[in-house]
């Protein structure tokens, strides 16, 4: 928050809801309203449950390639109910998952791009031992299994 305004920054995400739709940003950001769908599902349980913590302070992985290892399903019972008792999930609790506790790698390509991560450590590589680039620390220990 600025101290002589009063006024707080503006997230860089609102600036790229703008741009793909003003509309939207403003049920966002302006009348708190969001949509649930299966991405901000597996992202509110990740900053849930989870806390990545890179060796780089600009990150070692593309954020998308970190959360493929947070699993997330629906919790639908044998006649296609969720818990909520729709056929529809009503929120984050008609859902469950699973997540990566302790050392992570990144798996390059040939260019040394980020293809993945991964919870096991890869091969020796010229005689190097891979170090891990990110650590997976769970905030919340109880995290229902996928069933």
């Amino acid at each position: 928050m600025n101290p002589a305004t009063g006024e707080s920054p503006l997230p860089l995400s609102a600036l790229n809801d703008f741009l793909f739709c003003p509309r939207r940003a403003g049920l966002k950001f302006i009348e708190g309203l969001r949509g649930e769908n299966e991405h901000t599902v597996i992202g509110d349980l990740a900053h849930e449950h989870v806390d990545f913590q890179h060796t780089s302070a600009l990150g070692n992985a593309p954020a998308h390639k970190v959360l493929d290892l947070v699993k997330v399903t629906g919790r639908k019972d044998a006649a296609g109910k969720f818990p909520s008792g729709s056929e529809f999930p009503g929120g984050l609790h008609d859902y469950t998952g699973s997540a990566p506790d302790g050392p992570l790698y990144t798996l390059t390509n040939n260019h040394g791009v980020v293809s993945g991560c991964s919870e096991t450590k890869p091969a020796a590589k010229d005689g190097n031992n891979p170090l891990p680039t990110i650590t997976a620390r769970r905030l919340i220990w109880e995290i229902p299994a996928v069933t």
